[in-house]
């Protein structure tokens, strides 16, 4: 066969693929369009850049009362892949150790009555899941001070503009983490201070379907004070539970960040309304509390109430999730009464002329079809002989 006769042998294919595959016909001689597209992959970008302050704490001002930006370059961001998208369920699977333990009850109540995990994120509102990031952030921690091993998926310093990029990330689940970031000014009279502060954690998901650019997310981080001397306050929230099937008590642990070990741990129950508070604590940079052996059947959320920079209140919640609603018996339903005025309806009815141009119109494109087939059998017999 001659590179004429190709040529033509393959736009005849070609032509009867795209007819057949318009009409959902390509079945007929096993012709298929190819779809293969290679795994999308995005990043996250990180853009530290924060209100300047002075020596004494205050934010600076600029000419017209605006609070002065400053980049924060220099500070640590570790990325951990807590899940991979699974488009048949519509969720996130957990990876790794994202699959086992305390992180299979991290959850929080959400407003229509479901959960809100770390697999199930559909309708988290913004408070929701910064709660559901500082819960991962501190349950990672106390994972690796207690023999654990959770690394990180990547990690990086930002640059003199404050940003930090991670790309080449495919669909998942992430947690944007930052460690402890120490800044040392000099004050007027040669004095160096050392200001320690904690930028805020992300979940981030790929894609971000509220996104302009969904598969290419920038952040920006919050700082916040880290938690100093001050007492350090612990309070237990039952939700959507029994009372009276609920424990008896629960033992919550105080940690510093970066320690191997906890400081102290506090039992709490009805006795003590629920409530605990750390006092004489030493000095450190950042203290957090995580509830420990989180009572089957519950899911955990801590959220973080940053009173000041010395101090914080701690509520660590405990829900189930809401039992379905038994759905009621449905009625019989009574017979339709005539209208007594006439509706308009909203798209006009197809009627069976409309029908009769959709069916020539159809039987044309199949007749078509038919003829560029046999002329491709022609062609196929010529070829033999």
């Amino acid at each position: 066969m001659n590179i004429m006769q190709r040529s033509k042998r393959a736009g005849l294919i070609g032509t009867v693929c795209a007819v057949l595959a318009g009409l959902g016909l390509s079945g007929i001689i096993g012709a298929s369009v190819p779809a293969a597209q290679a795994e999308e992959t995005g990043s996250i970008t990180v853009n530290f850049v924060v209100d300047k302050t002075d020596n004494k704490g205050n934010v600076v001002k600029d000419e017209a009362g605006e609070n002065v930006k400053t980049a924060v370059a220099g500070a640590t961001f570790k990325l951990y892949q807590i899940g991979e998208w699974n488009g048949a369920e519509g969720r996130y699977d957990p990876i790794g150790a994202f699959k086992d333990g305390v992180f299979n009850q991290i959850g929080v109540a959400g407003n229509d009555g479901g959960t809100i995990t770390i697999t199930q994120i559909m309708g988290a509102t913004s408070s929701q899941l910064r709660g559901l990031a500082k819960t991962l952030h501190n349950y990672i921690q106390q994972t690796n001070g207690t023999g654990g091993n959770i690394e990180e998926l990547k990690s990086g310093v930002t640059d003199a503009n404050g940003t930090l990029k991670f790309d080449g990330l495919g669909r998942g689940l992430y947690l944007v983490d930052s460690p402890i970031h120490k800044v040392e000014t000099t004050t007027a009279q040669g004095k160096k201070v050392t200001t320690s502060y904690e930028a805020s954690y992300s979940l981030v998901a790929l894609p971000d379907v509220n996104g302009d650019d969904p598969m290419n997310v920038t952040i920006h981080p919050k700082k916040n004070p880290a938690t100093g001397l001050n007492p350090i306050h612990v309070k237990k929230v039952w939700k959507n539970d029994d009372p009276n099937t609920r424990p008896k008590s629960v033992t919550v642990s105080l940690w510093m960040e970066g320690q191997d070990k906890r400081l102290d741990f506090a039992v709490l129950s009805a006795e003590n309304n629920w409530t605990h508070v750390f006092d004489n604590l030493p000095v450190g940079d950042r203290y957090f509390v995580v509830e420990d052996n989180v009572p089957d059947g519950y899911h955990v959320f801590i959220d973080e109430d940053i009173i000041n920079p010395e101090t914080a209140d701690f509520t660590i919640t405990n829900s189930k999730p809401e039992k379905p609603t038994k759905p009621e018996q449905p009625t019989t339903p009574t017979t339709p009464t005539t209208p007594t005025s006439q509706v308009t309806p909203g798209k006009p009815a197809r009627t069976g002329a409309d029908i009769a141009v959709v069916a020539i119109m159809a039987a044309a494109a199949i007749g078509i079809a038919v003829v560029l087939i046999l002329e491709v059998r022609k062609a196929r017999a010529r070829e033999k002989k």
